[in-house]
């Protein structure tokens, strides 16, 4: 006979699991992005596969974003749903915008004195700014429900 979770249960499981996952995916991220630097250090021309590369940090980056925002409960019950997007939970999404945008502003005035010694591509600014509006936050998110979590 099978056993039946109830809504708790599974939104315990998923939250475990989210956690895990928000932590792997962005040094996964970050791992992947290192062929992408050293082309652009190199100064070599990006060819189709680079290019196409890029657009998969892009698509990653949104998927990021989104299981941040959604918590990952995606196709699950709306209790379930509900219990995984709890008050802290709301808080610890809150405060992980709040440190992007920091990341992000900090960033920019970063890239900004950087750019007056040498030239920047506009294709580096760009990935440089987009790492740290997806990292951070969602390392910043980790953080807060890992410590929720032990609590």
């Amino acid at each position: 006979m099978a056993e039946t979770k109830t809504p708790a249960e599974i939104a315990e499981r998923i939250q475990k699991r989210r956690v895990a996952l928000m932590m792997l995916f962005p040094i996964l991220y970050l791992s992947q992005q290192a062929p992408f630097w050293l082309k652009m250090l190199s100064s070599q021309p990006f060819r189709f596969v680079d290019k196409v590369q890029i657009g998969a940090y892009t698509l990653w980056a949104l998927a990021l974003l989104v299981l941040l925002a959604t918590g990952g409960g995606l196709g699950r019950s709306q209790a379930v749903r509900d219990l995984l997007s709890d008050e802290s939970t709301r808080e610890h999404r809150a405060k992980a915008y709040a440190s992007g945008f920091w990341a992000l502003i900090l960033g920019c005035a970063a890239l900004g004195v950087a750019s007056l010694f040498t030239a920047l591509s506009p294709l580096i600014i760009l990935n440089a700014l987009l790492t740290l509006g997806v990292v951070v936050p969602c390392l910043t998110f980790v953080v807060l429900e890992r410590r929720a979590l032990r609590d």
